[in-house]
């Protein structure tokens, strides 16, 4: 038996009563944090996206988050997951090098409403399947690549869609093989162009997703057993058969991925959290002005230390903003913090902060590289008066050696509702359901409450 059999065997068989308390406690999390960022990009361009989306009609199915209206099941996760990704605050597995819950999250609140009735529990194993699945699929490669949730986003979403949707291990592995067939290569042309794509990709795996399942539900059938470990499947196609196939079912069913997935705290690329903690520390401990600042050194591994180039000084667009190392330091530096209000077009053009960018630079330090999205760092903040103050900062806030709360989480979303401007009694209302969610008798009305 193939390793991708036992994980689709996993996959149907696994119910409610087998996941461990922290398995709920991460689903809850991941519901409730991916909420918060979906909510917050609607004051992104992704609002053009979602006026098409209703354009194109459809049967009413499934909500539009924030904007309203109901469109077919495959479009409401297309809209929904490219909103979950938009302004860069959605989570990250930093071990495993994948964005989980921006496929399925979206994906699941999508095929919940369309089945009607879908309880608590029945969505908390789904995501908890999905995402356990989508984590395997990454680390079991033997190289790492930086855009790489579109080539296993659309079998997470695969997980989750059909099993809301009750499906067998038959119908299951007809699902992951319709899925590959429509697996993405490529999700960094909208974030590396500046253009308002960003966060497409995502959205285009959880409609691949829900389209696999709704296939599979009408009886096509696909070789979902070869999609992964097939001559012609994901690994043998893209890494060049290269992945350890006992990674992908180690303690299956017992070490559970989605319990050491990582909120983000900064609404930037991950890889910038400790660069960014450091830097607010040291200003702040040792009441350091930006107008004092003579130069800052940043002492990281080789893929952190890459994203402080000179380019990284000046950004032409708040998507690009949010992976330059030198502007977010710099900017955080200058506002005490650094939260959606730092990305704004006016923020990208504030002289304040792109001089104090120009003094900012990365330096590679092989010892700080453990490849995880977030190396350890040391920052250097030198003074105009010579004085120099340093701060290492080990592990990212939100990573498995410092894990948020789910208090932490409420507390982020409902600055991504404020954001967005979300009355105040509809976040009570959907914090109140998220943090009961195994209660929940019916999660379509989550989606509703906020759409």
């Amino acid at each position: 038996m193939s390793s991708t059999t036992v994980l689709i065997k996993n996959i149907a068989d696994t119910k409610y009563e087998a996941l461990p308390s922290s398995v709920t406690e991460a689903a809850k999390k991941q519901t409730l944090d991916t909420l918060g960022a979906m909510i917050a990009s609607s004051k992104s361009s992704m609002k053009d996206l979602a006026k098409l989306v209703k354009e194109w009609g459809g049967k009413e199915e499934s909500s539009i988050i924030v904007f309203g209206g109901k469109v077919p099941t495959p479009e409401a996760a297309f809209i929904n997951g490219a909103l979950s990704v938009r302004l860069d605050y959605d989570d990250t597995h930093l071990i495993d090098w994948n964005h989980p819950s921006r496929t399925t999250v979206p994906t699941g609140l999508a095929v919940a409403e369309r089945q009607g009735k879908v309880t608590g529990k029945d969505f908390i194993t789904a995501v908890s399947l999905g995402v356990d699945l989508q984590c395997r699929i990454s680390r079991s490669r033997s190289f790492r690549v930086v855009a790489d949730a579109p080539w296993v986003g659309v079998f997470g979403a695969a997980t989750v869609a059909g099993k809301i949707m009750g499906f067998d291990e038959k119908l299951m592995n007809s699902a992951f093989g319709m899925a590959y067939e429509q697996l993405l290569l490529n999700s960094g042309g909208g974030v590396f162009g500046g253009n308002p794509t960003k966060g497409l990709s995502a959205g285009l795996m959880c409609k691949a997703g829900v389209t696999a399942a709704l296939l599979a539900s009408k009886g096509f059938s696909s070789d979902g057993e070869g999609s992964l470990e097939g001559p012609r499947g994901l690994y043998k196609s893209l890494c060049e058969g290269l992945y350890r196939p006992n990674l992908l079912t180690l303690d299956l069913g017992k070490d559970f991925r989605g319990t050491t997935v990582s909120q983000k705290l900064y609404p930037c690329t991950h890889t910038l959290a400790t660069s960014v903690e450091a830097a607010i520390s040291l200003a702040r401990d040792n009441d350091i002005k930006p107008e004092d600042i003579a130069e800052i050194v940043i002492h990281t591994g080789p893929f952190h230390s890459a994203l402080f180039g000179k380019e990284s000084q000046k950004p032409p667009t708040v998507v690009i903003a949010q992976l330059s190392g030198a502007f977010c330091v710099a900017s955080a530096i200058i506002h005490c913090e650094l939260n959606l209000n730092n990305f704004t077009e006016e923020e990208i053009r504030n002289a304040k902060i792109l001089q104090l960018a120009e003094k900012i630079k990365g330096k590679t330090e092989l010892e700080l590289n453990r490849e995880r999205v977030d190396d350890p760092v040391i920052v250097d903040i030198k003074t105009n008066s010579g004085s120099v103050s340093s701060k290492r900062v080990e592990n990212a806030y939100g990573s498995p050696e410092r894990p948020s709360s789910l208090d932490d989480v409420t507390k982020k979303f409902r600055h991504c509702c404020d954001f967005a401007g979300v009355a105040k009694d509809k976040q009570d209302k959907v914090v109140k359901m998220v943090k009961g969610l195994e209660d929940v008798a019916d999660v379509g009305e989550i989606i509703r409450l906020l759409a």
